[in-house]
């Protein structure tokens, strides 16, 4: 047998080394955690590691959805400064950003996603969302029916879901009182001025964690509030309050309302509810929550908070081929773990050919547009040659992969330089692309939408993909269309799919 002493000092530096790097650790932890909505934390708070399956859980939710105006102005006229633009853009939504996610904390509401120039905050129940989210895991061979949550009437709720929701949507509309009676516009004092519209629904809403390819979970939110929203904010004019009839039915005794289209415009609030801010989480940071949080980050993040001294992961211009996919095709919400198997596996699918590609899943989210994947080429940690044909050819997988599922795609591809980096404040952020060619692949989007195109590309996209020596692409010129936000007529491209692909293409990963 061996024995060694070891010196009193010696396990004392021991300790001291192990108290640094526990230290470390939970600022890394605290903040990966801005980068995930605060339902999520709560879950990692009390069990802290990575989902094994994908979950869905129904709880009633107010959500209040605040729409920035003039973000398309900004990006147009910034656009002309050269590669100061998307710079300065990234500035100044930061700047209005921060404001509005300081006042929705204040107010207890959670910022579950930044949608470009918009933000969706959640009001609900503390707790509620995070203690579901721990019990609703779903096996995807397990075609099940969620459990009843006792008798429900109008809607699906209880009677007190009714009573809560009346709460939370009384909170959302102070909330959005505050913020535009504070912050309703923003002045940049380079001859631009943001404003914002505010839309209100509230109901049963559904929260999934799906995906899981390759580690890489999403965390999203759906519903009947999400529904209520896509009238709702178009009918808010700029400084307005706008709430669907469901959130004016629960508030209507205690608000004073006016039409507005198919929604009510609150012009007054004759009785309000007590103001709840966000309290911290006494689990909260924890060090083995480390790898859970990852699992919902992009890479991009996870390498500059790392490794923040490397040059080239911090906030910066880059050149990225952008794709936006919309799901054209409906899918039920009828039944709730029905509905989180199939957006699993639309996800995985879309998951599998980007990162088969090399590509980075930058955002999967549902707002008042639809439920919506964004996907980039070109941002760190990996960057190719011939990142726009990786783009044309993962549109193209995509819309046939999930054409085999019957599920319709729409598709927006297009190439240019963008400011990437962290957009929010230093408690609530999200990884982010801005500049002129991400609105663009959107309205892309839309117009391959209504033109049945299936995958639009614009110029850029078209000469460089083209111009590949490893491309099979064949593209069908379009007549040029307009597009909000420009001036001129945008030529737009239809690539077709070639014969030959298949997963061993020679720009796919091997």
């Amino acid at each position: 047998a061996f024995c060694h002493v070891v010196p009193e000092d010696h396990l004392a530096d021991e300790k001291a080394d192990e108290q640094g790097t526990s230290a470390v650790t939970k600022t890394l932890v605290s903040n990966l955690g801005t980068y995930v909505p605060h339902i999520l934390l709560e879950r990692f708070s009390v069990s802290p590691e990575s989902p094994s399956l994908p979950l869905v859980c129904e709880f009633p939710a107010t959500i209040l959805f605040l729409d920035i105006s003039g973000f398309t102005s900004l990006n147009e006229k910034l656009a002309l400064l050269g590669p100061r633009g998307p710079e300065l853009v990234s500035k100044h939504i930061n700047s209005y950003f921060s404001s509005l996610i300081t006042a929705v904390n204040e107010h207890g509401g959670d910022v579950l996603k930044f949608a470009g120039d918009a933000l969706i905050c959640m009001f609900a129940n503390p707790g509620t969302g995070a203690s579901a989210l721990r019990r609703g895991h779903i096996d995807p061979s397990d075609d099940l029916r969620l459990e009843p949550r006792g008798s429900r009437g109008e809607g699906g709720e209880t009677e007190g879901d009714r009573e809560l929701l009346e709460t939370l949507t009384l909170r959302a509309v102070q909330c959005g009182f505050d913020i535009q009676t504070r912050l309703r516009e923003y002045d940049s004092n380079e001859g631009f001025s943001l404003t914002l519209h505010i839309g209100i629904g509230a109901g049963n809403l559904i929260s999934l964690i799906v995906g899981s390819v390759e580690g890489s979970w999403e965390f999203l939110v759906s519903g009947e509030p999400l529904a209520q929203l896509r009238t709702a904010v178009d009918n808010s004019q700029s400084g307005e309050v706008v709430v669907s009839q469901k959130a004016w039915r629960l508030i209507a005794d205690k608000c004073d309302g006016e039409p507005r289209g198919e929604d009510i415009w609150i012009k007054s609030i004759r009785q309000g509810v007590a103001v709840k801010a966000f309290v911290e989480l006494p689990n909260w940071p924890r060090v083995d929550a480390e790898g859970g949080l990852r699992s919902f980050i992009p890479l991009a993040v996870q390498a500059r908070l790392d490794s923040h001294q490397i040059e080239g992961w911090g906030d910066e211009l880059r050149v990225a081929t952008v794709l936006f996919v919309k799901l054209t095709s409906e899918i039920s919400e009828e039944d709730p773990r029905h509905y989180c198997l199939q957006i699993h596996k639309v996800l995985k699918v879309m998951q599998t050919v980007v990162f088969r590609y090399e590509g980075m899943v930058r955002q999967f989210l549902a707002d008042d547009k639809g439920t919506v994947l964004i996907a980039a080429f070109g941002l760190p940690p990996c960057s190719h040659h011939d990142d726009p044909l990786r783009g044309v050819l993962t549109a193209l997988e995509i819309h046939r992969e999930l054409h085999a599922m019957d599920i319709d795609s729409s598709i927006g591809v297009t190439t240019g330089q963008v400011f990437c980096g962290s957009v929010g404040s230093s408690v609530r952020q999200e990884y982010a692309m801005v500049g002129d060619v991400v609105n663009l692949s959107a309205r892309l989007m839309v117009a391959a939408e209504k033109l049945k195109a299936f995958v639009l590309c614009d110029q850029p996209s078209f000469e460089q993909a083209s111009s590949s020596h490893s491309s099979s692409v064949l593209f069908q010129p379009l007549d040029p269309i307009h597009v909000k936000g420009k001036q001129h007529l945008i030529p737009i491209y239809r690539p077709l799919f070639p014969s030959s692909l298949s997963s061993s293409s020679p720009v796919a990963k091997k």
